[in-house]
């Protein structure tokens, strides 16, 4: 009850559409012109499974819904013509540029008719802008820093995120299921920052010397793509790293953490633009019914990366079979971009806490360096605590970790 009669009509309206709910759903008649104590005493009786008389607007005894503290002035009324439909069609095909299909143009024209607004052109093209948007494109223009814009093909919603967490330099795991476009994505973020790309696959008979190279019997040294790529600097995927051995991934720890990699041919130095990214299918922790061939990572291959959940973007997925589809929104700076302060004492909160609470969980200073480099790029809190604090801890820990340092 509490939490609609703190929403907006707008909400509440949008909340009716979203659940079917009201007469002649199609033209949104209901929708958009009930009252909010009626709308409220409609989303009740859904969410109880009663009836509710649509003619009366009577199904649930409500008590007074509270009076505004504030009167509102009333707006003049807007003297620009109301739209026709095929004003607004134009209008959509000249936004969509041939993005979306004719029937599902004349759908979002006329649903933006049918609402309240329909004597605000401005307004129906803001919205319909943002449905054209949220459906995607096929191509989009990223420009980074001082590099030149780049024209890609749509990407993965997580895709600003990646591209932020690059531009500064921090290494990353994406852990998703089988096809959610892991290594395509990977190959998108060399793209944007004009690097070279090379890829491997780990598997269990992957050695030292598939990672560092070896020299023969002749003593000629036979080098691998990660070391060039580490020595000049590209964009490297290690993909399906959790199916790796230790043994393996501690020569990966070494070259991740510092200036140098150790090679039978000596010691190679690391390029600044030097950008590993891993492939995951698991968090890290071991087989599961799915991927009954993973291993669990050591906690100090983890603390190298930042951990990005990379989930199938069903909207992208529609765009690969050649119709439209909408992919869920995405914002960089959600929860807030924290200061460098702030950071690092909620990073030494949560260390405290779960040192208390003795989970098993590191939360290093790459928590609080990487962290401040992903502020940087506007990263906001609620990414920055999945990336480098919690990465991988299971939701009824992270609870426990949280109420006991209180953040």
């Amino acid at each position: 009850m509490k939490k609609y009669i703190e929403m907006t009509t707008d909400e509440l309206r949008s909340l009716m559409r979203d659940r079917s709910i009201g007469p002649n759903i199609a033209k949104g008649t209901w929708i958009a012109h009930c009252p909010k104590k009626v709308a409220v005493a409609a989303l009740l009786a859904h969410d109880k499974g009663t009836a509710f008389n649509y003619t009366t607007g009577k199904g649930v005894d409500l008590p007074p819904l509270p009076r505004p503290t504030h009167t509102e002035t009333p707006k003049k009324p807007d003297s620009t013509p109301q739209p026709d439909v095929e004003s607004v069609v134009n209008a959509v095909k000249a936004l969509a540029g041939g993005r979306v299909n004719e029937g599902e143009i004349k759908r979002i024209a006329r649903e933006e008719i049918n609402h309240e607004f329909k004597d605000r052109m401005n307004y129906i093209s803001d919205c319909i802008k943002e449905q054209i948007a949220a459906a995607g494109s096929p191509t989009i223009t990223i420009k980074i820093d001082d590099l030149p814009e780049v024209e890609m093909d749509r990407q993965h919603f997580k895709f600003p995120l990646l591209a932020a967490t690059a531009r500064v330099g921090v290494h990353m795991m994406l852990v998703g299921s089988a096809g959610s476009g892991k290594t395509t994505v990977a190959e998108s973020v060399a793209t944007l920052l004009k690097r070279p790309f090379k890829a491997t696959s780990f598997g269990p008979t992957t050695s030292k010397a598939d990672m560092v190279g070896y020299k023969d019997a002749n003593g000629n040294y036979h080098e691998t793509d990660l070391v060039r790529a580490y020595r000049e600097g590209w964009v490297f995927l290690g993909d399906e790293m959790d199916t790796a051995n230790a043994g393996v991934l501690t020569q990966i720890n070494m070259a991740l953490s510092n200036g140098h990699m150790s090679t039978p041919d000596g010691m190679v130095k690391r390029h600044p633009n030097f950008l590993f990214i891993a492939g995951c299918n698991t968090l890290g922790t071991g087989a599961n019914r799915e991927y009954v061939g993973r291993n669990q990572l050591d906690a100090a291959s983890l603390d190298r990366f930042a951990m990005i959940d990379f989930p199938v973007d069903e909207g992208l997925e529609a765009h690969a079979c050649g119709l439209s589809g909408t992919s869920p929104r995405f914002q960089l700076s959600s929860g807030g971009v924290p200061s460098n302060k702030e950071w690092l004492d909620r990073v030494q909160k949560v260390r405290k806490a779960v040192d208390k609470l003795q989970v098993r969980h590191i939360v290093s200073p790459r928590a609080s360096i990487h962290g401040t480099r992903l502020i940087a790029a506007g990263v906001g809190s609620h990414h920055l605590n999945d990336l480098v604090l919690f990465k991988g801890m299971d939701v009824a820990t992270r609870k426990k970790v949280v109420s006991e340092c209180a953040i």
